[in-house]
């Protein structure tokens, strides 16, 4: 399968702008490559499939990109589902993320996204403040947005005036982006708290007795991840004395940002009390 892009602006008139013209080769290859491997993982292939980019034409001011993807013998049968089904979560992404995004910015509200996963379930039909679509489209969604945003920031910064995505079929939909749309492609998000307090176990290894900010590697099982906090002025000497500890358990209230695709993303944790660990005291 092929896929062709088509850009044209500003850093593309003299071919020196090397930045921009890997911004565009690295963020289209990631973003479609998320999509094609959700859609080999959906055929049972387990060999992640590996896109290749080729430089079909460079002209003063515009650039032609080839997506090419080579399928081995013993997928072969499978490869036109396969890169069908890529190019069709590919654009339902963008479809999504347009809708949720134009929604978010004309009414300062999020849409309500609902999932049906049924045979043959039409996706992104817009009923008033929801959108339906399935779960791969927004799991698909969720994993371009970054790269979308990336490639658009290209034209808010007026690097590139238009970019171009499609088939090589003669009358497939395409992908645009252009200075009418770019804005939609940087997600707009909304500040959410926990209603409760949470509970979990950290280690709290940095701590600004000033500013009474720090840092904690929060343990949820097996995975772990890093975490901003701020204390209360009444937690200093816990704090302190949490360095010490290699675990502690914490109470705390998230501040958390919640995009227009209803993803959760984590701000900073605001700590509420410090539960040393039982070791400690031994």
């Amino acid at each position: 399968m092929k896929l062709k892009v088509y850009v044209d602006g500003p850093a593309f008139v003299d071919g020196s702008d090397l930045d921009s013209f890997l911004d565009i080769l690295t963020n289209y290859k990631l973003a479609f490559g998320n999509c094609l491997q959700q859609s080999a993982k959906a055929s049972d292939v387990p060999k992640p499939l590996q896109p290749t980019l080729r430089i079909s034409t460079v002209s003063k001011g515009s650039l032609n990109i080839d997506l090419v993807t080579q399928a081995t013998a013993a997928i072969a049968p499978l490869a036109p589902q396969i890169f069908g089904h890529a190019w069709q979560l590919y654009k339902a992404a963008y479809d999504l993320i347009g809708i949720v995004s134009g929604y978010f910015k004309r009414t300062g509200n999020q849409m309500t996204i609902t999932i049906n996963n049924s045979p043959g379930a039409v996706v992104n039909v817009v009923t008033g403040n929801q959108v339906s679509t399935t779960q791969q489209v927004l799991d698909a969604a969720c994993s371009v947005f970054p790269y979308f945003e990336k490639l658009c920031d290209l034209i808010g910064r007026r690097k590139a005036n238009k970019i171009i995505m499609q088939t090589e079929e003669d009358d497939a939909p395409e992908i645009l982006f252009d200075e009418q749309n770019a804005g939609l492609y940087k997600l707009p998000a909304t500040d959410a708290t926990d209603s409760e307090p949470v509970e979990f176990e950290c280690n709290i290894y940095r701590f600004n007795v000033r500013t009474l900010n720090g840092n904690m590697e929060c343990f949820d099982g097996d995975v772990s991840t890093n975490r901003p906090f701020i204390a209360k002025d009444n937690l200093i000497d816990a704090c302190i004395d949490a360095l010490k500890s290699e675990t502690v358990n914490v109470k705390a209230i998230r501040d958390m940002e919640v995009n227009a695709l209803g993803e959760t993303k984590i701000i900073r944790f605001r700590l509420l009390d410090v539960i040393q660990d039982a070791d400690y005291y031994k």
